[in-house]
């Protein structure tokens, strides 16, 4: 391993015809690899924990004896060909819309063929650990990948293949539950990898050199960073942590600017920017969303997901109509926003049921707006018509 922690990639991909197998993997042989998002699962019990003990400190929520209308069935089902104990912890689509790639606690990551609803290639993660988090480039020719071994790997997608390793060579092998978060800048020039060590390590894509690092000030030792997100079109970086701020840094200069607290102290799991990078969205452990204006940090809204648990995951549509959230409730709940700026109604106006009422892990849009994919902790992802 280099210095700058970049190391040589060892990974390998297979296609549909030859899916790994726990035995294929090197050191694997004969052994059980860890459950999905270990770590991850751990740090959001300890917020609910937190959450509950603060609840009475929380801001007051508009309480409607009336539940979100329930949406319509999911058109298809992606099954993770791995165990399905591990469950699916990421999804993203590709800018095209073709691809889906979903993240796997047993340590794949699974290319789709979207319009075909096939599997069309596994990327094996080299140190078989967990699969947290997966994110396309904006020009979609790179896949980024953070695993619960504390790394991060790049792929080449057409054709599937390896291209680094990043690593923080401090953390590599210790007990720290690795890298929760990858996002790729805006350009395409930077990698933003978020780990439990409350740590964003700012990775140059071109020569998988390490550029710099973010601390969260309150985030020292494991009380990590759980989600990060660029907003559109600059170099503001969001990095939520477990202990119920979201910090607002500039990854360009490392400049530290807004911090932006959770009403109610709960830890924040998700983060994500609309299409225009007008509002902040995020998601805690007591089942809130805080829409935040992102220019001022002046929040705007508070939602609720109706089921009262950790909200993992939110994603906006393109245009930004709509705003999904997964929880651990095993619901997806969907808001309808009127404008970039405007408050919503508190409670979503529809919500849509993981068949197998497991958490749902992670959502993600397609491009076109017609399909929300949600990955659940039973290895499932499922394909839901929106709109």
């Amino acid at each position: 391993m280099s210095t700058s922690g970049a190391t040589e990639f060892h990974g390998r991909y297979r296609t549909q015809d030859r899916r790994p197998r726990h035995s294929d993997l090197p050191g694997q042989e004969g052994q059980r690899r860890k459950p999905p998002g270990r770590g991850r699962r751990r740090l959001i019990a300890a917020g609910c924990v937190a959450a509950a003990v603060l609840a009475a400190a929380a801001v007051a929520v508009v309480v409607i004896a009336d539940r979100p209308a329930r949406g319509p069935s999911p058109v298809a089902t992606l099954t993770d060909p791995g165990s399905s104990i591990s469950g699916v912890s990421s999804v993203a689509f590709s800018p095209g819309g073709s691809t889906l790639a979903t993240g796997s606690g047993d340590g794949s990551i699974y290319l789709w063929d979207v319009p075909a609803r096939r599997e069309v290639a596994t990327l094996a993660d080299p140190g078989s650990q967990g699969v947290n988090s997966v994110a396309f480039s904006a020009d979609g020719r790179l896949l980024a990948a953070g695993d619960a071994d504390n790394r991060a790997y790049l792929w080449n997608i057409a054709p599937p293949r390896p291209v680094a390793t990043l690593a923080d060579s401090s953390l590599v092998g210790n007990d720290i539950e690795g890298v929760n978060s990858v996002a790729f800048s805006p350009d395409g020039g930077t990698l933003a990898v978020g780990d439990a060590n409350g740590i964003t390590y700012l990775w140059n894509v071109a020569t998988s050199q390490l550029s710099s690092s973010l601390t969260n000030p309150d985030s020292a030792g494991i009380q990590g960073i759980y989600s990060l997100a660029f907003r559109p079109g600059s170099e503001m970086l969001a990095a939520a942590d477990i202990n119920g701020s979201t910090y607002l840094s500039d990854a360009a200069t490392g400049h530290a600017g807004t911090v932006l607290a959770d009403p109610g102290a709960s830890s924040v799991y998700a983060v994500a920017f609309s299409p225009q990078g007008q509002t902040l969205a995020t998601g805690d452990g007591s089942g809130h969303i805080y829409l935040w204006d992102a220019a001022t940090g002046r929040r705007i809204a508070a939602l609720t997901a109706p089921g009262g648990k950790p909200v993992a995951s939110l994603a906006f549509s393109r245009d930004g109509h709509w705003l999904a959230a997964g929880d651990h409730d095993g619901s997806v709940y969907l808001w309808s926003l009127a404008s970039p700026l405007a408050a919503p109604s508190a409670l979503p106006g529809t919500t849509l049921n993981d068949p197998h009422s497991k958490a749902v892990n992670s959502v993600a849009f397609s491009p076109s707006g017609d399909i929300l994919a949600a990955g659940d902790g039973n290895g499932s992802t499922y394909l839901w018509p929106v709109g």
